[in-house]
């Protein structure tokens, strides 16, 4: 698994380093319209590669191949970083694995999902806008993953 994460930021080097046909007027003086198709119909599908590898866009802290968990709500803005980093603490000093934030979002591949769910403050209290999803990943059988969601009090789903 780490070596796949390794060589995202390569592949993105190489994906930009892509030539490009100049769309240039021919003899006729018109832009060549197939090439224009061609290009938009290629920008169109590395948007829709991009998007397939995370399963959202929203921020998240990874526990590689096991648990991620997105931050999904307003509330989140500016405090993914910090939450993770505080999640990887409680881990570790719980004798758990240490988490990764993962600024694109959550990696594709999950195969189950609890949302529904809301961050605490420190009395307890739902925070309002700050909505929780966990995507489990194949590492964690569909019943554990649900037994977790439903310890947090989400919706657990199967994807």
């Amino acid at each position: 698994m780490k070596l796949f994460w390794m060589t995202i930021p390569a592949l993105f080097a190489l994906s930009a380093c892509g030539d490009k046909d100049d769309d240039t007027a021919g003899d006729s003086g018109f832009i060549n319209e197939a090439d224009a198709d061609a290009d938009a119909d290629a920008d169109a599908d590395a948007d829709a590669d991009a998007d397939a590898d995370v399963m959202t866009d929203s921020p998240g802290c990874e526990n590689t191949g096991i648990q991620c968990i997105s931050y999904a709500g307003p509330a989140w803005a500016g405090q993914e970083s910090a939450q993770c980093s505080a999640q990887s603490d409680y881990s570790i000093s719980e004798g758990g694995p240490a988490w990764t934030y993962v600024a694109e979002g959550c990696p594709a591949g999950a195969t189950s999902i609890c949302d529904g769910m809301l961050a605490q403050d420190e009395s307890g209290n739902e925070v309002p806008g700050s909505d929780i999803a966990m995507y489990y990943y194949p590492a964690i059988t569909p019943a554990q993953a649900s037994e977790n969601c439903a310890a947090q009090g989400g919706t657990f789903s199967e994807l």
